[in-house]
């Protein structure tokens, strides 16, 4: 409008830690753009202060969103789908408002669920995951489109690195296991849960200890199988004395003949082979960190027999392998006492 001020921009940088100076008002507007050459469904989450909302597109429609509670800060998260997706190169606008008619957001509902209970199943339509009752840890992940049941066995584990001078220990840049297995985060590697559902996403939130926990999300609107799981480690005891190399392993049902593919540099993906390498004969002196690889953007195994393949992809860079026949096992914070490079290095 004539006289009116312009429109200050604000990125949200941070989204990906849940920091958006932006969103902590009553009132705000979104832009969210598609840098991809195609079509892109989302459901976009910003962290707010209120728990009342209503979110209006660029055509003044009001359209469904969820507030979600957050397990561990003094904000909440307000989701937004756009089910029909975001243009190639292009950009949906939406308004948030406060309001506390029934035209608003839905705050969801939390429930609780008792450790040494039945098991229990949350599902969107296209995926049901399916959770242990006594461990609370993900055990079946189904694709109800196609009908594809996989035992899925996901958890957090660690390893215990070498940290004497003098030796090859772990550093900064190298991985250098004292053990050839891990140890579980606590006793059974049992966790406690919470569900938390909306109208638009249902979360299920795990605590394995006050320094591991993990929310796994599915989100309705989306109509491909993949389920979302965002961890949290650290800060990670080391009161004694003893460094941790923390994983997610993903243990599933998958003959995978010691097969498994990681991405070069974001790029085509190589194949991999447990303790081989395909130009010269490997003598085996790491058989942990030798079988470790680069993890750019995504991981995969895959039953040949089946045709079923499980892929992780990653939002960031990281180290994975499979050491076991079905598995995907990827680092995801290290902590270490006197290392290789003399560094007490933690990476969340």
């Amino acid at each position: 409008k004539d006289g009116s001020s312009p429109l200050e921009l604000q990125f949200c940088e941070y989204l990906n830690i849940s920091v958006c100076p932006a969103s902590q008002s009553d009132s705000f507007n979104v832009i969210v753009y598609n840098p991809l050459p195609q079509t892109y469904p989302k459901v976009v989450g910003f962290p707010v202060t209120g728990k009342r909302f209503s979110v209006y597109n660029d055509q003044g429609a009001l359209i469904s969103s969820d507030v979600i509670p957050s397990s561990t800060a003094d904000f909440n998260t307000l989701y937004i789908p756009i089910p029909m997706g975001i243009p190639p190169l292009g950009f949906r606008t939406y308004f948030i408002r406060p309001s506390s008619s029934a035209h608003l957001s839905r705050y969801a509902k939390i429930y609780r669920h008792d450790k040494g209970g039945s098991d229990f199943t949350v599902k969107n339509g296209v995926v049901a995951l399916t959770f242990d009752g006594t461990t609370g840890r993900l055990k079946i992940m189904s694709n109800l489109v196609s009908g594809i049941v996989t035992s899925v066995d996901q958890q957090f584990l660690w390893w215990k690195p070498i940290c004497n001078k003098g030796i090859q220990s772990s550093g900064a840049y190298i991985m250098s296991p004292a053990l050839s297995y891990p140890y579980p985060i606590n006793d059974g590697n049992t966790a406690s849960v919470t569900i938390v559902e909306g109208n638009e996403v249902i979360e299920v939130r795990q605590i394995f200890e006050n320094w591991v926990t993990q929310t796994i999300r599915l989100y309705k609107s989306y109509k491909w199988p993949m389920a979302e799981f965002e961890f949290t480690i650290g800060p990670i005891p080391i009161s004694d004395s003893i460094g941790k190399e923390v994983v997610s392993r993903f243990t599933t049902n998958l003959t995978t003949n010691h097969v498994w593919y990681t991405d070069a540099n974001g790029r085509e993906m190589q194949k991999r082979v447990k303790n081989y390498r395909p130009t010269w004969s490997l003598d085996v002196t790491e058989p942990v960190a030798g079988n470790y690889y680069p993890v750019d953007s995504r991981i995969y195994i895959k039953d040949e027999a089946k045709q079923v393949q499980f892929t992780v992809l990653t939002d960031r860079a990281q180290g994975g392998t499979s050491l076991n026949d079905g598995e995907v096992e990827l680092m995801v914070g290290e902590m270490r006492r006197g290392g290789a490079d003399g560094s007490s290095t933690s990476f969340l």
